[in-house]
């Protein structure tokens, strides 16, 4: 796993842990939410660079998609 795959799964760790809170579910309801929306997609690919960003700037994101 390269340095980008490692950026990439620390942002969808922390962006399902503020997901959970921020609407009060389950870690796997959005987990659930996240890996089935279209952001997802977005973050994994390597040349969109998302994944640079903070995390609570892509739930923001993720919010408004």
């Amino acid at each position: 796993m390269n340095k980008q795959d490692l950026l990439i799964e620390y942002c969808i760790t922390e962006l399902v842990e503020i997901i959970a809170e921020k609407q009060n579910i389950e870690y796997d309801k959005a987990m659930n939410l996240l890996y089935n929306s279209e952001f997802f997609s977005k973050l994994c690919d390597k040349e969109t660079q998302l994944y640079r960003e903070s995390s609570a700037y892509l739930y923001e994101i993720f919010q408004a998609a």
